[in-house]
Parts: C-alpha cells; structure tokens; sequence
C-alpha cells in the first residue's frame, strides 16, 4: 500500500489494518494485479476506522459515511449524537437567491457537485452550506446528499441514531423553478416542496 511492497504471482491475501476493509486477496499476473475478494469490517451505524464518522453502507459501489445525529451549525460542529435540531431552508428568498430559478443542481444520484455548486453560487441555500461548511472527523468533503443518496440513508437509517421520524430532510436535488426534493422520514417517501421550507439536513460523504 505505501508503494514498498512486492508481490510474487498468484494469489496474496493482506491484513488492512484502519481502513474500511478487513483483508483483500490480491491475485498478480506479470506486473498486473486485480483484487478479487475483500471482506468488509465496518458495520452500518457504527463509527468507522476510529473516527466518529457513521458508516452508512454501500450504494452504487462507494462506500458512504454520515455524521452523528445532533450537529451544531458550525463549521466545526459539536455532533452530541442526540437527534437532529437544525433546520435550514433550501434557500432562504434573501441575497443571491436560488429559491426560484433553475439551478442546475439535477443530478438525483450523486450530490457532491451540484451541493459544492449551490453553496458557492448562491448566498441563500443555507442547507448546502451546512454541508459544504462541515469539518467533522478529520474530514471536509462532506455534503448534502442527492434524493436517491437520501432515500438510501432512509433505507438504513433505523441502524443509524439521530433521526427525527416525524421530520422531513432536504436533498441537494432540485424539481422544476421553485421546488426541490426532500424525503419524508415518518412515512418513506420523497415530496416536491418549496424551497423556502425549514428542513432536517444530515450530511453524508462517500468514496
């Protein structure tokens, strides 16, 4: 792994020691390798290499992780592991608005850039720039999650502490001029609401 090691043809199986993977088995043709089985250690709903960042699962082959429940509105936020309290808007109908205009923030899959998007072009879209913001166990990648990424942390949040059951969450997604997605945690589904609505947000981040 640190560029040091060498390899003999066939098969190798390694102990990865702090990573997201318990062991890997290397299987080495020539100067070519492929990894052919690997076994993961994390657990869904648990922190994850030492860290308190929340392993989530896997979805569309990445690895995804959440913060705990609770997170202050900083950025360096104090995360008790209680139940989320903070509620952004979407955008908030103030400064550099997005609340009525088409964005470009479409992707329903993958979050990451039309949430670093929303939250560097416009002044009012506080909930991706609780996200964007976030320095949280060690990391700074965080953000606010597409309406599918959303609806998979629905799927396995009752493994994961900290949600509000009777509250709604803002994806990073939006639907037409004025709306955007969000996901009903009392009853499983996603909802087209307007912008300017004060929503849950939990962040996620994956590789």
């Amino acid at each position: 792994p640190n560029g040091a090691d060498s390899f003999p043809s066939g098969i190798t199986t390694l102990e990865m020691q702090g990573q997201n993977l318990q062991s890997v088995t290397l299987t080495k043709n020539g100067s070519n390798w492929t990894i052919t089985n690997k076994t993961d250690d994390c657990i869904v709903g648990q922190s994850c290499w030492a860290t308190n960042q929340i392993y989530v699962g896997s979805y569309n082959g990445k690895q995804y992780f959440t913060t705990p429940g609770g997170c202050t509105d900083s950025g360096t936020p104090t995360c008790a592991g209680g139940t989320d309290t903070v509620t952004k808007a979407w955008a908030n109908n103030s400064g550099t608005t997005a609340y009525n205009v088409i964005t470009g923030a479409s992707n329903y899959t993958y979050g990451a850039t039309q949430s670093a998007s929303l939250a560097s072009t416009y002044t009012d879209t506080d909930a991706a720039k609780f996200c964007e913001n976030m320095t949280y166990a060690g990391q700074t990648d965080w953000y606010l999650p597409a309406s599918k990424e959303l609806s998979f942390l629905y799927q396995q949040s009752h493994n994961i502490s900290g949600f509000l059951y009777s509250g709604y969450y803002w994806s990073s997604t939006e639907k037409l001029t004025t709306g955007a997605w969000d996901f009903g945690f009392d009853n499983g589904y996603l909802f087209n609401d307007p912008r300017t609505g004060a929503f849950y947000v939990r962040c996620v981040r994956r590789f």
